[in-house]
């Protein structure tokens, strides 16, 4: 827990690697989940700080692989709100096939299935991310992983964090490995993929904690940019569904959740008085969202 990038506390709990009976500590390196798509987010809004990328222009500029969007064309900033209209490709394939998904194609499937009306409403979908970070990828020529370790993870001194497709056998002994539950023991849990954007981001709490005072500092991004971000988007109609670019945003409150095979994340950030959690687990039954969220609560009402 933060306030204003001091740490207000912090505790840990656990194994890392329960055969090695290595602990977790504020250093571990997790697996984020879902989480990674706050960072893909500040990707893209890097590249259309400089003019590269523009959040109005349609996906299809760098995605020719797209079909056309219906009843209008489909936005980068679609793909940021979720309002794309694209199904979710972790929901379509079987989980013997995610290993060999990787981005291109993504873009591949997303042009071949149907797919609802572009901006009619807001609806979860990996898919708009993984599309985003290949739009990072063909806007500057580098690699996601690259790209952000370049312009964010490094400047910002986030030694624990990298983006990394299909990572393989846990080789960095700081990370986490991760486990299920089994009746009264646990089994390790994994399913590695080479898709970014969408997930594959790693970083550690200690990491994080840097991230999300610096992010809120305004070192990041600029303050129009990080505004547009951490506001509601809203669909076609007008209507406000309460996620902004990589964020789910309630009042004031900011936050994302992850949950994937051996992970469960959360991060939250309370922007009225400064106030952050992060919550890292390597047990993919554990409820981060729930410990974060009731910690948030707690301390806007200790104030």
């Amino acid at each position: 827990m933060l306030r204003h990038g001091r740490v207000l506390g912090s505790a840990s709990a656990g194994f890392a690697d329960i055969s090695a009976k290595r602990a977790i500590l504020p250093s571990t390196v997790f697996d984020l989940a879902s989480v990674s798509k706050q960072f893909t987010a500040v990707a893209i809004l890097r590249l259309v700080e400089r003019g590269v990328v523009k959040l109005d222009q349609p996906a299809r500029a760098w995605i020719p692989e797209l079909a056309e969007g219906k009843p209008r064309p489909l936005l980068v900033r679609d793909l940021l709100n979720m309002t794309s209209g694209l199904p979710d490709y972790t929901e379509a394939f079987e989980e013997e096939e995610l290993p060999h998904v990787d981005n291109p194609a993504v873009a591949r499937w997303a042009a071949s299935v149907p797919r609802r009306a572009v901006g009619a409403a807001h609806r979860y979908s990996n898919t708009d991310y993984a599309l985003l970070a290949l739009i990072v990828e063909r806007a500057s020529g580098r690699t996601f992983a690259d790209f952000l370790a370049d312009e964010v993870l490094r400047p910002l001194a986030m030694n624990d964090s990298r983006a990394e497709a299909r990572p393989g056998p846990s080789v960095d002994p700081a990370r986490a490995r991760g486990y299920r539950p089994r009746g009264a023991s646990w089994v390790e849990s994994r399913l590695d993929a080479p898709t970014v954007g969408d997930g594959n981001v790693y970083s550690s709490a200690r990491d994080l904690g840097v991230w999300l005072s610096r992010l809120a500092a305004g070192e990041v991004l600029s303050p129009r940019l990080l505004g547009e971000a951490w506001r509601t988007g809203v669909d076609d109609r007008g209507r406000a569904h309460g996620y902004g670019f990589g964020w789910a945003v309630d009042g004031q409150t900011v936050s994302h959740s992850g949950s994937w095979n051996g992970t469960s994340t959360y991060v939250g950030y309370h922007r009225a008085d400064g106030f952050a959690v992060v919550v890292l687990s390597n047990d993919e039954s554990f409820d981060a969202e729930s410990l974060g969220e009731t910690a948030v609560r707690m301390a806007r009402k200790a104030r």
